[in-house]
């Protein structure tokens, strides 16, 4: 069995169709269904498309789940005719996690017939591609799958994984290579960040930005600027974003709606909005430190740049986790390498202060929450 794949990535080798039994699932649908129809047409491109059979396994109730099962069930009884393998892509199956489809009797019982014989069939005369969605391990045919299949997993990013940015980025540079564009590093990021951890969505903008770009092979930040739509989602990194691009017009602005969605009863509020932008400078301070130490070069691409984090002497800074940059995450750090020329370092450990002197007044001071905020940040971004 390879290694499972818990995020997007690029491309894989296709050394796993080897195997008789390729199971790819996971949330992230868009790179599930991309990757099984490579691996598919990998498959009929080496055994031939005559045997070949796709059966459509998106059930719209547990009726049709057990029709496309008794369809799967009778493809892999049936040997080649044509062919030396039988190639069998069991497609979009989603019943074999938590569905109300999946919690069905009659599903239930039909997949635990077909993993009791799934040992008796003739594998060698076979090819199996399964692709799914969420699954449930405990499931009877899941750890069939799981035990006896090539196995890969992919996941949709989360805004709490700590490299889903980078990953996100390896992503879409892949997605516009395949389109026949490049972009550039400030562009790539923008548009990233203004849309947030959403394959889908960051799908949808990369096609609005390569339909808009016309003939042109090179995304510049101008295009993302033109016609990105920036999502709710991306609000959270919009504000550091900003403040670490010294925009104060943008910080306000970004501000602004960060205190809309605490009126309106949102997660978030003043204190955690706070401590966002203390690990913003966090992350800025030591980045200026290293950089001053010579322990990593501006302006080098990010393999460059973590390649040097990872070689850097430990004992420039305290054995304490708050006080040392090698146990944050090295795209945080890479980001903030980008923006520190905006502040000195004097300015950035006079920004600490006064968002520790806000953090104290906000906690302690009767004054209004919203313009204790907006004075730091203008205080700190306004300086010159």
């Amino acid at each position: 069995m390879v290694s499972k794949a818990n995020k997007a990535s690029e491309p894989r080798q296709m050394s796993i169709l080897s195997e008789q039994v390729v199971f790819i699932h996971g949330s992230d649908s868009l790179t599930v269904g991309r990757r099984a129809r490579a691996l598919f047409d990998e498959l009929v491109s080496e055994h031939g498309d005559f045997d070949a059979e796709v059966i459509d396994a998106a059930a719209g109730n547990s009726d049709e789940a057990v029709r496309a099962l008794n369809r799967l069930d009778n493809a892999l009884e049936s040997l080649p005719l044509f062919s030396d393998k039988k190639v069998v892509w069991f497609k979009n199956c989603n019943f074999l996690g938590n569905e109300k489809t999946a919690s069905g009797k009659n599903v239930t019982e039909r997949l635990n017939e077909l993993a009791g014989t799934w040992e008796n069939i003739v594998w060698d005369k076979l090819k199996l591609l399964v692709s799914a969605g969420k699954i449930n391990k405990q499931r009877v045919f899941c750890k069939i799958l799981l035990k006896s299949a090539a196995t890969e997993n992919y996941e949709v990013w989360s805004a709490s994984d700590r490299d889903w940015q980078e990953k996100a980025e390896d992503w879409l540079k892949e997605w516009f290579h395949a389109t026949g564009k490049s972009i550039d590093t400030a562009a790539l990021s923008k548009l990233v960040m203004s849309v947030g951890p959403d394959p889908h969505r960051l799908y949808q903008e990369h096609m609005k930005v390569c339909l808009y770009a016309g003939e042109r092979d090179r995304i510049k930040v101008e295009d993302i600027d033109a016609i990105v739509t920036s999502q709710q989602q991306a609000e959270a990194f919009a504000l550091a974003e900003t403040f670490g691009n010294r925009d104060l017009p943008g910080v306000l602005a970004n501000l602004e709606k960060e205190f809309s969605e605490i009126r309106a009863g949102g997660k978030k509020n003043e204190i955690t909005v706070l401590y966002g932008l203390i690990a913003k400078v966090r992350a800025m301070l030591f980045v200026s430190i290293l950089l001053r130490e010579g322990v990593v070069q501006p302006r080098m691409s990010y393999p460059a740049f973590k390649a040097q984090l990872e070689q850097a002497p430990r004992d420039i800074f305290p054995d304490n986790e708050q006080c040392s940059p090698f146990s944050m995450n090295p795209y945080v750090l890479y980001k903030a390498a980008g923006q520190v020329r905006n502040f000195s370092e004097s300015e950035l450990v006079n920004a600490m202060e006064v968002l520790l002197d806000c953090n104290k007044n906000l906690v302690f001071s009767m004054m209004d929450k919203t313009l204790l905020l907006q004075q730091a940040l203008i205080q700190i971004v306004g300086m010159r």
